[in-house]
């Protein structure tokens, strides 16, 4: 499993590449990325052919997945020519998970400069260009990138990826490409630390291909489970290698998986979600493209609670140093922001009028943030830049007057009309003022949905929860650590100096660009307090923030209010969401009862669960940013599918984390 600890933050470290003619060649593994006679004809021969693909593509049924992971993606060149093959031969009702593992992530511009090349492939290539991650550390999820072909990006080295796969237990992968640089120059690529989770990892079956034909690596395969048979090799290669998983040995589990419940055996078809919020309408959208029947149940009307905001922010945080809050925080606004473009793309949210993704800006506190964050965002092509004052002036429109952090895909959106788009999916029924509902278990594994005065209005065998502050009020969930904490958001109009603000200023609170002559500023915050009523002392609160910021903007006259709002937001005690299966307190506390006496113990056994029972709650002021791979996150562990987070993240959101931490400080109180 990935563990950073309390290292040092950093981007992954970019390839250093020269080219060979039109050939890329890694200075650091004296190796090219491709054949110099011919990548594209090189790729056919080794990968595609060598696994069969377009047979294994052809031999899927309506609902199946078939699952390809690449060591090594490099340049794309094995991605994208897999797309287009499945493109050529997928089935209907049918998707590819194409997981892409790599500890150099190429850069974006020499990315487009590499595969301006392939001539057959450009609208392929300029496709997957757009949606490829910066270079922030972990997995990065991509759905969709083709039609029913999603991308899941892997920057790490092989071994920590595919260790953080194992550890699921699960059996993900049809198709292997090995296509890591070579093994003198790249040993650990080809090591036990990598075969053996391929071996853990992989479906009855699966099979494999690769360039190499090293006897070396043919024996290590074979020790791991695979039959290695040689084929003729492309161009000056004499041969190349492909094979399949033959017996599978049952492994241990490397630590206790009290964050995994046990797997579910058919995929759903129909869901119940409480809550037509950001994160219901989230979880809701992504089960309708899968192909489900969504039933969304509001006690109101869509985003009438903390999804009110008619312009919220994408707001993210960085840190000089690794940790569960920033790294969820980071990869979280890196997913969002994809998401929400590809809406954009797809013309259901209009630019400038419901959303604007042209960046942000987070000022800089003092001259140790500025020294940190000088040590960690040096990279152009991350996610976040460090800007001088003159740069963040120019980015804001107005002037700043001190350094920035500026995310550039960052922005706003309409928090209503977002949640509205969102459901507006021919699988999704929305039924609004339905009032407080209330779960109960029913014969059959399945949920009553019961309203005030005990009427049911659904029974359904899969049911999430989002709910928010009130997720604790249903069934054996009283435990959790929620809290209401309320804020509110102040309206003012636009003045001549503040007319020209480009993009969202954060500070202490924050101001959006003007919309419809006024700014949206806030925003307060008062944990344990389910007030709704608008505060004159809120509106102080806020315009005070302001000025200490941004001053300069302001003259003499002061700031009038004209308007404002105020939303109860739903906060855990360690301010990170709450995002899977519904534990059984009781059985949970039996299950793992020796990790009180030992918390390293290993505890062979998965988390007791409430069938179908599932939670999506706790954003507090980070909704925008952190529900959309929350809804991802879900919808795997409901699928039976690779996560899009790493483990240790998994953990940090999963809702038997609170049960867990008890028993581990031998507490069962």
């Amino acid at each position: 499993m990935i563990n950073r600890g309390n290292q040092d933050w950093h981007f992954m470290p970019a390839p250093w590449i020269n080219l060979d003619g039109e050939t890329p060649v890694s200075n650091a593994f004296n190796d090219i990325y491709y054949s110099p006679e011919d990548g594209i004809s090189e790729s056919e021969h080794v990968f595609i052919e060598g696994s069969r693909l377009a047979e294994r593509i052809a031999a899927l049924s309506p609902g199946e997945t078939l699952t390809v992971a690449e060591l090594g993606v490099g340049t794309g060149l094995n991605c994208l020519l897999t797309a287009q093959v499945w493109l050529q031969h997928r089935p209907p009702q049918t998707q590819l998970r194409y997981i892409a593992i790599d500890a150099f992530p190429i850069r974006e511009p020499m990315l487009k400069a590499l595969n301006a090349r392939w001539t057959s492939l450009t609208e392929l290539a300029e496709t997957l260009i757009t949606r490829w991650p910066p270079p922030l550390p972990g997995c990065h999820r991509r759905n969709e990138v083709f039609k029913g072909f999603s991308v899941d990006f892997w920057w790490e080295e092989a071994a920590s990826a595919l260790g953080d796969l194992a550890s699921h237990g699960r059996r993900w992968i049809d198709i292997w490409y090995l296509d890591g640089f070579s093994p003198k120059t790249n040993a650990d690529m080809w090591s036990d630390k990598v075969f053996g989770p391929m071996q853990t990892l992989s479906r009855d079956g699966a099979l494999i291909a690769s360039f190499t034909a090293s006897g070396d690596i043919r024996r290590r395969l074979e020790k791991a489970g695979f039959s290695i048979t040689k084929r003729p090799g492309f161009g000056r290669k004499r041969e190349c290698i492909a094979g399949q998983l033959g017996e599978v040995m049952q492994s241990k589990p490397p630590t206790t998986p009290w964050d995994i419940a046990t797997p579910v055996t058919t995929s759903p078809q129909q869901i119940a979600i409480i809550g037509a919020g950001i994160a219901g309408a989230q979880v809701a959208r992504q089960l309708a493209e899968r192909g489900c029947r969504v039933r969304v149940f509001d006690a109101a009307r869509i985003a009438t609670g903390a999804s009110c905001q008619s312009q919220g922010i994408t707001y993210t945080r960085v840190s000089h140093k690794f940790g569960k809050l920033p790294d969820f925080a980071g990869l979280s606004f890196v997913h969002a922001v994809d998401t929400y473009q590809q809406l954009m793309d797809q013309g259901e949210l209009e630019a400038d009028k419901q959303v604007q993704l042209n960046g942000y800006l987070q000022l800089v506190k003092g001259s140790d943030q500025q020294a940190n964050f000088e040590a960690v965002l040096s990279d152009p092509q991350g996610h976040a830049t460090l800007l001088s004052g003159a740069e963040a002036t120019e980015k804001a429109g107005v002037e700043i007057g001190r350094s920035a952090i500026f995310f550039p895909t960052g922005g706003w959106l309409d928090l209503p009309e977002l949640c509205q788009t969102l459901l507006k999916h021919k699988n999704i029924t929305v039924i609004e003022n339905t009032g407080a509902l209330t779960l109960r278990s029913s014969i059959g594994q399945s949920w009553l949905l019961v309203d005030s005065e005990e009427r049911i209005i659904a029974q359904e065998s899969q049911v999430v929860l989002a709910t928010a502050h009130d997720t604790d009020k249903q069934v054996d969930l009283d435990w959790l650590p929620l809290q209401p904490i309320r804020g509110q958001t102040s309206l003012i109009d636009v003045s001549n100096k503040t007319d020209d603000i480009a993009v969202p200023i954060c500070h202490e609170g924050y101001i959006a660009p003007a919309r419809g002559g006024q700014h949206c500023i806030g925003a307060s915050y008062h944990p344990n307090n389910d007030n709704r009523e608008v505060s004159q002392a809120d509106h102080a609160h806020n315009i005070d923030q302001l000025q200490r910021a941004l001053g300069q903007l302001f003259d003499e006259t002061g700031i009038t209010i004209t308007g404002g709002s105020a939303a109860i937001r739903c906060a855990t005690a360690d301010y990170l969401p709450i995002i899977g299966f519904a534990p059984i307190r009781d059985r949970f506390r039996e299950t793992f009862a020796p990790l009180a006496q030992d918390r390293k113990k290993i505890v062979d056994a998965q988390a007791p669960a409430h069938p179908g029972l599932w939670l999506c709650c706790g954003f507090g002021s980070r909704g925008l940013s952190a529900t959309p791979i929350a809804a991802s996150l879900l919808v795997s562990q409901m699928f039976d599918e690779p996560p899009p987070l790493p483990r240790y993240l998994q953990q940090a959101v999963s809702p038997a984390r609170f049960l867990q931490r008890v028993l581990v400080k031998g507490n069962r109180s």
